[in-house]
């Protein structure tokens, strides 16, 4: 049991490290200027399940749903999510569960696709 924490704890010290050093002042300046803040995009250079969805959000806020739609497919669905789960904290997980499966199977199907990299 110790050591499986003891792997544990220098994976995440390890992937600490690398967004660290990704996104480190010192760095080239298009690394500095591309702001990349995911980090599982930093550790393994794809787009992560949640990725674009931040941007839709916010088109939506603006009333542009035809970015939002474009940002990430699931944007406007996020944000019908999240003012219900805001809402209603109790049934958090009535929608937080099947919200987390469709967006995992969308983000398969969009990088199958090949419309994420």
């Amino acid at each position: 049991m110790r050591a499986q924490a003891a792997v544990y704890d220098r994976a995440v010290i390890a992937a600490a490290a690398r967004v660290a050093r990704e996104t480190a002042p010192h760095r080239a300046p298009a690394v500095r200027r591309s702001r990349v803040l995911c980090p599982y995009r930093l550790l393994f250079d794809r787009s992560c399940p949640v990725c674009g969805t931040s941007r839709s959000v916010m088109a939506l806020a603006h009333g542009d749903w035809r970015g939002a739609r474009a940002e990430h497919p699931l944007g406007p669905l996020t944000a019908v999510c999240a003012a219900y789960v805001l809402g209603r904290p109790r049934d958090a997980a009535k929608v937080l569960v099947p919200w987390t499966t469709l967006l995992v199977a969308v983000w398969l199907f969009r990088l199958h696709r090949g419309d994420i990299r």
